[in-house]
């Protein structure tokens, strides 16, 4: 697999959430409109502005990340309680919970100049717990709020890594950029191999 699966509005989210328990990750382009895009940022801005850089290589020393975006703005239940997007994990963490909850919302704003992040899974922020190593237990999206390109640094995904072994070292080699335009959404499972 050499690429990340990409889908427009609408789409069948069993077809999605196959691409995500299968490749690892799934992009719907231009989900939500450019204008609540920039409603967003512009209800965000002074938190943003507010916020410290990272202060270590993976939150980003050149990073800002700016939490409480459902207290914060508004206009973020358009992304955070997004219908498309909760059907699909309905379908990814259904079978194996009876409920799943919001773990984090954050506003990620990357300056030039920083090293890329170290590539890891986000599931194992939950290695406390024995589960088995196929079972999916988070969904994350990474939302677009301006043109994800190569130049600009769109995040990396290696599509089929949520079937490597626990174990596995990542190699950067098999990334793949998740480009996309401002209102679109990458999803991508706890198991999937990825960094900012």
């Amino acid at each position: 697999m050499d690429s990340i699966p990409r889908f427009a509005p609408g789409s069948d989210p069993e077809d999605l959430a196959r691409a995500l328990t299968t490749v690892g990750a799934a992009i719907i382009e231009r989900l939500v409109d450019e204008a609540t895009v920039d409603q967003m940022l512009a209800e965000m801005q002074p938190h943003v502005d507010a916020t410290p850089f990272g202060s270590d290589p993976f939150t980003g020393v050149t990073t800002k990340r700016t939490g409480a975006l459902l207290a914060r703005s508004r206009s973020s239940i358009e992304f955070v309680a997004n219908p498309e997007v909760l059907a699909v994990v309905d379908r990814v963490l259904g079978p194996n919970a009876t409920s799943y909850q919001l773990h984090l919302t954050q506003m990620i704003c990357i300056w030039p100049g920083g090293p890329a992040q170290s590539l890891h899974r986000d599931q194992w922020c939950f290695d406390m717990f024995p589960f088995p190593p196929e079972m999916d237990v988070e969904v994350s999206t990474i939302w677009a709020l301006d043109d994800f390109t190569e130049e600009n640094g769109a995040t990396r995904i290696i599509p089929g890594s949520l079937l490597d072994p626990p174990s596995s070292v990542a190699d950067v080699h098999r990334t793949v950029g998740a480009t996309m335009p401002k209102g679109s959404v990458v999803m991508y499972t706890g198991r999937t191999i990825h960094g900012g």
